[in-house]
């Protein structure tokens, strides 16, 4: 635009001389005019030159990060630093350095007041330990004291139980020597009892079978038998009268003889599980007859013998009087029977008195009761004081690490600040212009919220613009105070994707 005005000045100017001949001073304003146009020119070259310089040199850039609710938030007054070399070798020189500090450090701490907080923890872990051993020696000393007390009350027992002990062989055998002859007799009549019902129970076989081989032989019409204790009832001198009322349905054996003078029958026989009809009959009468004779017999006999037998026990209960005064018994049986639990009383007493004894179960326990509850004591204060312990050990390297973190972040930003080509800063819309030479910016922004936006960009040589926003952000949302970087000492940050 201004060329053209130049040259529309030049050419009015030509005509003014044309036109007005030799007037010397309008000449001289004309020639200067024609100067003052020259220069005008000049600048506007020079303007177009720098114009032309600047876009060889540089490259625009803008920074904003997009909002959820889609607003658009420009990165203002933000430091860009400008790196001509590649920044991953930089920063893994520097992770290379303060990991080498981090991995030298010693569980030592350093700091004077945790040294002194520490040696009066460990004091008191020392005196801690030394009063509940001398507490547990005191608990040894009270276990043993106890099983000594128990070892001399069982000593006691046992004398006593051994002492009682002592003279029950000797009434044992005054006590043989009374009861034995009574005893051997008693056996005796046992045994002829024990024979005598084994012949009843004989003769009751052969009777069922007699009579059995009777209703066959002879046809009756009468089932077979299948009980036998036919001997049941035996019975003298009952009246007609009782007789006729009582066994009326039962079957009677034999004939009935009457007393004139005392109204009374003589000996009948009256048997049980067998067919009264069977009553007429003149072969199973008279085998009846036969064999309950033979049943009274044995069974006198039988009757006599029991009768021996009370009269032996009876005779031997009377023979024990004496005995059982003398040593204040009143029954053998019970007698025997205590003895009999004393002897196992004894016996667990005498493993009673092993077990109290050293190295026996009962005072190891004892032992291992009064310890626990000693060290369980101890335990819970020397447990708090360990974690205390700990705890403050903790609390102090992490002073150090806190410190070895601080100092890295501050040697991050001098490596940057000696590595970097330029620093910019951005407009009050994002704007900025980076040096063309640059091949990677690193810029960081703290927003109201205390987050932390950070950019680790690699310059793309081939685009003419330089845009900074979320999709290329290295770290978004980062609540980290400033320290961001000292994710790459902690594991939590990787140079893999800058590369």
């Amino acid at each position: 635009m201004k060329t053209h005005i130049l040259f529309f000045t030049l050419l009015a100017a030509t005509f003014a001389v044309a036109l007005s001949g030799c007037d010397n001073n309008r000449n001289k304003e004309i020639i200067a005019a024609i100067e003052a146009s020259k220069e005008s020119a000049e600048s506007v070259k020079l303007l177009n030159d720098i114009k032309q310089a600047v876009s060889l040199t540089y490259r625009n850039g803008e920074a904003f990060l997009v909002m959820k609710s889609d607003d658009v938030k420009y990165m203002a007054d933000m430091g860009i630093v400008c790196f001509t070399n590649d920044l991953p070798p930089i920063l893994a020189e520097w992770i290379g350095k303060h990991r080498v500090i981090l991995n030298n450090v010693s569980t030592n701490i350093t700091d004077p007041k945790d040294i002194e907080d520490l040696r009066k923890i460990d004091d008191e872990i020392i005196a801690l330990k030394k009063e509940r051993e001398d507490q547990i020696a005191k608990a040894v000393l009270y276990a043993n004291k106890i099983a000594q007390e128990k070892i001399i009350s069982i000593t006691k027992q046992i004398k006593d139980y051994e002492e009682s002990a002592a003279a029950i062989p000797a009434i044992e055998d005054s006590y043989k020597n009374i009861v034995k002859p009574f005893d051997d007799a008693v056996v005796e009549y046992e045994k002829q009892i024990e024979q005598l019902e084994k012949e009843i129970d004989t003769l009751n076989t052969e009777s069922l079978a007699s009579i059995n081989s009777v209703i066959v032989n002879e046809n009756l019409k009468v089932k077979k038998l299948e009980k036998t204790n036919f001997f049941k009832h035996v019975f003298d001198y009952h009246t007609l009268k009782t007789f006729q009322l009582e066994y009326s349905d039962l079957f009677v054996a034999g004939v009935a003889k009457k007393n004139e003078r005392s109204q009374k029958l003589d000996e009948h026989y009256v048997l049980q599980n067998i067919e009264k009809s069977l009553q007429g009959n003149s072969s199973i009468s008279g085998f009846i007859i036969a064999n309950f004779n033979k049943y009274k017999n044995l069974k006198n006999t039988l009757n006599q013998i029991e009768n021996l037998l009370e009269v032996k026990k009876s005779e031997k209960e009377k023979s024990l009087i004496p005995w059982k005064n003398r040593y204040s018994i009143k029954d053998y049986d019970s007698w025997s029977s205590d003895n009999a639990e004393n002897r196992l009383t004894l016996s667990k007493l005498e493993t009673e008195l092993t077990s109290f004894q050293e190295g026996g179960d009962e005072i190891k326990k004892l032992k291992s009761v009064y310890v626990a509850l000693q060290s369980e004591h101890f335990n819970g204060k020397l447990t708090s004081a360990k974690s205390e312990r700990a705890e403050l050990i903790q609390k102090s390297l992490a002073k150090i690490i806190e410190n070895i973190y601080s100092n890295a972040a501050v040697d991050f930003w001098d490596v940057l600040g000696n590595t970097a080509s330029k620093v910019v800063r951005t407009g009050s819309r994002g704007n900025f212009a980076v040096p063309a030479s640059t091949k990677w910016v690193l810029a960081e922004k703290q927003r109201n919220n205390s987050e932390h936006v950070v950019w680790c960009l690699r310059v793309d040589q081939d685009k003419p613009d330089l845009i900074l926003s979320n999709s290329n952000a290295f770290l978004l949302n980062s609540s980290t105070d400033g320290q961001w970087m000292i994710g790459f000492l902690t594991g939590k940050l990787s140079l893999n994707p800058l590369k």
